[in-house]
């Protein structure tokens, strides 16, 4: 995710009660680092992504993929 400044900054943060210290992770995010996990796992074969809309017009995927050990994940518009 891009910096961010703002009011936006204050209800995401709120919508995802991040800590304060940290930057607050959508989750789409967490959702395509599951399903990467359930595919590694063999339970399940879908590819592991998430598609959110975020606005009229505007969407938004997470891709997650094994940087080992590591999960990386990132977001791209679509």
């Amino acid at each position: 995710m891009g910096a961010r400044a703002g009011a936006d900054t204050c209800w995401l943060r709120a919508l995802l009660l991040a800590d304060p210290d940290l930057s607050a992770v959508p989750a789409s995010v967490y959702n395509s680092a599951v399903q990467l996990l359930a595919v590694e796992h063999e339970i399940d074969s879908h590819e592991a992504r998430a598609r959110v809309h975020l606005a009229e017009g505007t969407w938004t995927t997470a891709c997650a993929a094994r940087m080992s050990p590591q999960i990386a994940a990132s977001l791209e518009a679509t």
